[in-house]
């Protein structure tokens, strides 16, 4: 795109205007750190995998991090008038306080805008911010913001879904629209319909319930909180007794370096709707 603008918001707040920009892409994208070691045994050849093995979990990722390194100038950020040294020394400063109050809240979030949508994370100052100015140009300035990503992982602004798809008991539903995520998608709804014994067993795992969802119910399953509930058909009471997931710690995720698909199987006969919702999610801006 000739006209695309690469920039982040920081609540909001655009970095790329007048008074300041980023100078420098570096770790502007980068991704977090797997965690997890294999384990040495003494006598033992190699190392024992615990992670990533077949009825294994996968090895989690490390907190992110996003670097921003940036330009200051004495200027209007929105129109670039400079007004003098006087003028420039008050947009500076005050173009200054505006970033410390920005940079250090508590929590903010980060959005990044791409030609395929706009990914937001969120984050809180790593370390303090360390201007430096030089003297022969004292209304222009530089520092470095880093800014760490607790959750790991950046996500997009709306939902995802596979829609509802009605399925005989050992069809496929496909997860192709979750391709574009480069990070496990995790947090994400499973709704299934009527019938009994549902399990939707992907490649590295399975999200299984036993018991009978009549007519007209549905069984909704949030993998962020753990929490079953009717959904949006007739009001009941699911339970959690006969919730069943492997290999854990999380209830359902997509890794989308997996194949993307997942087999329902089910009891009673016929056809039951399943439906897979929730937030794409990425290891880098």
């Amino acid at each position: 795109m000739a006209d695309y603008d690469d920039t982040y918001l920081v609540d909001g707040v655009d970095l790329h205007n007048y008074a300041t920009r980023i100078e420098v892409a570096e770790n502007l994208q980068s991704t977090p750190d797997p965690v997890g070691e294999d384990i040495v045994l003494p006598g033992r050849d190699g190392a024992i995998e615990v992670y990533g093995l077949p009825g294994q979990p996968r090895r989690p990722d490390s907190t992110a991090s996003i670097t921003f390194t940036m330009s200051l100038m004495g200027v209007d950020p929105d129109t670039g008038e400079f007004v003098g040294d006087d003028g420039s020394a008050e947009h500076y400063f005050a173009r200054w306080d505006e970033l410390v109050r920005l940079f250090h809240r508590r929590r903010f979030p980060i959005d990044h805008p791409r030609p395929d949508g706009t990914r937001r994370a969120y984050g809180h100052l790593e370390a303090g911010l360390a201007p430096s100015r030089e003297p022969a140009s004292p209304w222009f300035g530089r520092f470095s913001a880093s800014v760490a990503i607790p959750a790991g992982h950046w996500e997009d602004l709306t939902d995802t879904s596979t829609g509802t798809v009605s399925l005989t008991t050992g069809g496929t539903l496909p997860l192709a629209v979750f391709a574009a995520a480069t990070a496990p998608c995790t947090g994400l709804r499973v709704r299934f319909g009527a019938g009994s014994n549902p399990r939707l067993t992907l490649s590295t795992g399975y999200l299984g319930w036993a018991g009978v969802i009549s007519s007209g119910r549905q069984l909704l399953v949030d993998a962020a909180t753990g929490l079953t509930s009717q959904g949006t058909g007739t009001a009941w009471t699911p339970g959690y007794a006969g919730l069943d997931y492997s290999p854990g710690p999380g209830l359902f995720e997509i890794d989308p370096s997996e194949p993307l698909s997942a087999v329902l199987t089910h009891t009673g006969g016929g056809s039951m709707s399943v439906e897979v919702a929730g937030r794409r999610r990425y290891r880098s801006s």
